[in-house]
C-alpha cells in the first residue's frame, strides 16, 4: 500500500487522491522538489520499492492501470460536466457554440488550475484532453475546433489568456479587461513594450541559474527604472538545447506573468 506521504532528499510526495483497480493503487500527488518547485501529476504503486520503502512518481506512467484510471477520471468528468452545463442542448456543428459550451470550457480551465486531477497525467490541460473529457459529455462529441473557438471566445471575454510560443499553444488563468483603453485582447507575453513614456522590459531566467523567476522593470523616459517586480516560476520549465534555448514554461506560469504584466500597465497608465 503506498504511504499517505514520502520525502527523501530530493523531494516530498503528498497524496491527494487515490483510485483502485484490481488492487492496483493509481494516486494523484503532489511532488514537491527541494530546489522549490511543485509538480502534481498521477502515479502509481509501480513506482514503490517495497524493500526500502522509496517512491518515485515518476516511474510506471506506462502502466495498464494508470491508464485505466485516467479513462476512468475523464469519463467522470465528462458525466460532471454533462449534468452541470446541458451540453446537448444545441447544435453542436462548428463554429456555433453554445454558452453552455463555453462554460464547460472555462470550468474545465479553472479546475485544472485548482490542481484538481482531469484525468491527464499532470495538471497540464492540452486541448486534447479537454476534447476528450467533452466528447464523453456530447451525442455528438467535441473536435479541437470547437475547444480553441470556445477559448478565443473566452479570452476576447477577459476570461482566459491564449496564445502561442515554444512550440506549443497555451491557454491560462484570466488577464484582466482593460475597459478604458478598449483593449479586449492584450497581447501577452512580451520582453520589451513601450507604453506612454514608459518602457517596460521582462527578463526570463536562463537555464540553470536561480532564482527561478521573471523580472518585469518599467523605464522611464531618461531610462531610469521607476517600478519593478519578480514574478515566481512555480513549475520547472523544460529547457529545449539546440540551434537556439527555447523556455517551456508552464501555462499557468505564463498566465501568471501575462497578470503582473497587466497589472504593471494599469500602474504605468496611472501615472500618467
Amino acid at each position: 500500500m503506498l504511504p499517505d506521504a514520502y520525502e527523501n532528499d530530493y523531494y516530498k510526495v503528498e497524496v491527494i487522491s487515490k483510485i483502485i483497480i484490481d488492487g492496483h493503487e493509481v494516486v494523484w500527488v503532489k511532488t514537491t522538489a527541494k530546489i522549490d518547485y511543485v509538480e502534481y501529476m498521477v502515479a502509481c504503486e509501480c513506482g514503490l520499492n517495497k524493500q526500502s520503502g522509496e517512491f518515485d512518481p515518476w516511474h510506471g506512467w506506462d502502466c495498464k492501470y494508470i491508464n485505466a484510471a485516467m479513462f476512468l477520471r475523464r469519463y467522470e468528468i465528462s458525466q460532471e460536466l454533462a449534468g452541470k452545463h446541458d451540453l446537448d442542448s444545441h447544435e453542436s456543428k462548428f463554429p456555433y457554440i453554445s454558452d453552455a459550451f463555453k462554460n464547460a470550457v472555462f470550468e474545465l480551465f479553472t479546475r485544472s488550475q485548482n490542481n484538481e486531477w482531469l484525468g491527464g497525467n499532470t495538471n497540464y490541460l492540452p486541448g486534447t484532453l479537454v476534447s476528450a473529457i467533452l466528447e464523453n459529455a456530447m451525442e455528438f462529441g467535441a473536435d479541437m475546433e470547437h475547444v480553441w473557438t470556445a477559448v478565443n471566445m473566452l479570452e476576447c471575454e477577459g476570461k482566459l489568456a491564449s496564445g502561442t510560443g515554444t512550440g506549443a499553444s497555451w491557454a491560462g488563468i484570466l488577464i484582466p479587461h482593460d475597459a478604458r483603453r478598449n483593449r479586449k485582447n492584450p497581447v501577452f507575453p512580451y520582453s520589451e513594450k513601450q507604453v506612454s513614456n514608459f518602457k517596460i522590459k521582462v527578463f526570463s531566467p536562463i537555464s540553470g541559474f536561480e532564482p527561478l523567476e521573471w523580472l518585469i522593470q518599467v523605464y522611464n523616459s531618461k531610462g531610469k527604472i521607476v517600478y519593478e517586480e519578480r514574478v515566481a516560476i512555480k513549475y520547472h520549465p523544460k529547457w529545449v538545447t539546440g540551434s537556439e534555448i527555447r523556455e517551456g514554461f508552464h501555462p499557468t506560469d505564463v498566465a501568471q506573468l501575462n497578470l503582473a504584466l497587466a497589472k504593471t500597465e494599469e500602474k504605468i497608465w496611472e501615472m500618467t
